[in-house]
């Protein structure tokens, strides 16, 4: 009994350090549980943008393919004005999805072809546009714009199940 009086303070020490050490152990436990939460915060939040992110890509090229198909229309009916606006805005939409980090390498270089294929079209249609007599799409010109419209639909297609497995 006189030892705990004379060492009361020695003892109580110790036992606080212990309770400190437990405590300190506790705290960077937790820590590193929150950081782990935290990454997987981020992980998921990085998912759902990308998911995001596909489905506005999987809307763009839905429009990119309307505007192609309407290219073929207004070709069909010899509308030029019609389809030198769809091909600006549909070489526009390209533009801006092209690097989008689900397609991959070919289909990138695919958007670019089209880019071109769409670029070349807008003079040959503005010459018909400016001629007295103007002719129908050559058939070469109208294969690359079918060309155009089943390598979109396939796309779309394949980014479309994609996003919906994902789910």
């Amino acid at each position: 009994m006189s030892y705990l009086k004379e060492h009361y303070g020695d003892i109580a020490s110790v036992i606080g350090l212990l309770v400190s050490l437990v405590g300190f152990v506790a705290t960077i436990w937790n820590v590193l549980r929150a950081k782990q939460a935290s990454e997987e915060a981020k992980q998921a939040a990085r998912a759902v943008v990308t998911r995001i992110r596909t489905h506005l890509l999987i809307n763009k090229l839905a429009l990119v393919l309307d505007h192609v198909r309407a290219i073929d229309r207004s070709c069909r009916n010899m509308d030029w004005e019609a389809a030198i606006e769809n091909c600006d805005e549909a070489r526009t939409t390209l533009s801006g999805v092209k690097q989008h980090e689900v397609l991959n390498d070919s289909e990138k270089v695919f958007f670019d072809k089209a880019i071109n294929t769409l670029g070349e079209l807008i003079p040959y249609l503005e010459s018909n546009q400016r001629s007295k007599r103007p002719r129908p799409v050559i058939h070469e010109r109208r294969m690359e714009l079918h060309l155009l419209i089943v390598e979109l639909s396939d796309l779309h297609g394949r980014l479309s199940s994609s996003a919906i497995e994902a789910i």
